[in-house]
């Protein structure tokens, strides 16, 4: 048979371990075997994993009574579990993202005991101007113009923002010499190799030569120079 392992009692918006043991006729009990887990009842009160790494976690967003059940083959195994409203707060912290870059935001549960814990993975996530900021279903956020934006996560009816403040244009701006590629110069005994350099300024929105602009240098062991 099957044993399942984890509790009757849980809190919304509290991610649980379920675990599941293996009793035989014959030989020892075999902890935490490998079964297939499912959420009966409300399936909209909770979801639990089959995915390696978090299998048999459990995730709650609403308060109500549902059914864990472990499968191995022809065999299984059903727990009754009730999901108690002790969820008080969530908080997500504020930041600052330069345009096309993203960031991870935190969603960070206060329970009744005082505990904390991540719900990034379980929050819904929105924001107030996806012109400055959008954000996706697991808490990243990328900035998208200059501005500001209201960032919210929410799970189990309570919600928490964080102001996404002065996202700047992009950082990303590159130089490139030549079209960026490579540059040889080869010198003989009776003449000296001239090779006209191009630098170019390449932004998101243009594409220009900015060769006269630029403090040219040379770094290296061989007679060179740039005029």
């Amino acid at each position: 048979g099957i044993e399942i392992q984890g509790p009757t009692q849980v809190d919304k918006c509290r991610g649980v371990q379920f675990k599941a043991v293996g009793q035989y006729d014959a030989g020892p009990v075999r902890p935490n075997i490998d079964v297939a887990w499912s959420v009966g009842g409300d399936q909209n009160l909770a979801t639990i994993s089959n995915e390696e790494g978090s299998k048999g976690l459990l995730k709650t967003t609403q308060s109500g009574s549902f059914s864990v059940t472990a499968t191995q083959g022809e065999i299984s195994q059903t727990r009754d579990v009730t999901s108690n409203d002790n969820l008080t707060a969530v908080a997500v912290d504020s930041a600052s993202i330069a345009k096309n870059n993203t960031q991870q935001l935190v969603a960070t549960a206060t329970y009744q005991d005082a505990g904390t814990e991540d719900i990034s993975t379980i929050s819904t996530w929105t924001s107030d101007n996806a012109g400055v900021a959008s954000v996706d279903s697991t808490g990243v956020a990328k900035g998208v113009a200059a501005g500001s934006a209201q960032i919210t996560a929410a799970c189990g009816g309570i919600q928490g923002s964080a102001a996404i403040t002065k996202t700047a244009e992009s950082s990303g701006d590159t130089l490139k010499i030549n079209e960026n590629k490579d540059i040889t110069l080869k010198q003989n005994e009776e003449d000296e190799d001239k090779l006209q350099l191009t630098l170019w300024l390449i932004t998101d929105s243009d594409t220009k030569k900015v060769t006269k602009d630029a403090n040219w240098s040379v770094d290296n062991d061989v007679q060179s120079a740039i005029t």
